[in-house]
């Protein structure tokens, strides 16, 4: 027996098996959920849940779906005015570098993406409030100095930036816990 495996000792495939089955099971429940409206109110679609879902707050607010599609269209309203700020002024500037402009469209782009999460967060996320969380934190730690930079060539912030691409990672992993 290797000294690291009694530090970090490896799930069974029991174990591995359960989970893939529950993170499936929980998908399926969710894309029901999202797209019951659409196949309407009287499919013959019954939910098969097994494990009930804690939805309790983790601090001190519950980031339902009301709250997160407020937050989301509140970042994703000022996603689309960075968005044409960039388009106007920066990506049609000749005087600003191709990597000026680049991180002005990784920023919109990251920007956009964690709308979309948030959004997602209140109705898919076993725990909202973590996950909006996330995505809020992500697109000011990787969209907000990119656009420092872009707009006023302002690096001070720019190492702050892969941080938020890993609050990124992490939230959308998050959906699965």
């Amino acid at each position: 027996m290797d000294f690291f495996d009694d530090l970090i000792p490896l799930p069974s495939v029991e174990q591995i098996s359960k989970l893939i089955d529950d993170a499936s099971h929980y998908t399926n429940e969710m894309l029901y959920s999202i797209f019951a409206g659409w196949i309407g109110a009287n499919a013959a679609v019954k939910s098969k849940s097994r494990v009930a879902i804690d939805r309790s707050p983790i601090g001190p607010f519950q980031c339902g779906p009301g709250l997160c599609t407020r937050m989301a269209g509140i970042s994703g309203g000022i996603a689309v005015a960075m968005n044409a700020y960039g388009a106007h002024f920066v990506l049609a500037n000749a005087d600003i570098n191709d990597e000026r402009k680049r991180a002005m469209t990784y920023a919109i782009n990251h920007h956009f993406i964690n709308c979309i999460g948030m959004a997602l967060a209140g109705v898919g996320a076993h725990y909202p409030t973590l996950t909006a969380s996330m995505f809020l934190i992500s697109t000011v730690l990787f969209s907000v100095p990119s656009y420092l930079f872009a707009i006023r060539n302002d690096r001070r912030l720019r190492a702050v930036t892969p941080y938020g691409g890993v609050l990124a990672m992490l939230a959308w992993f998050s959906f699965v816990l």
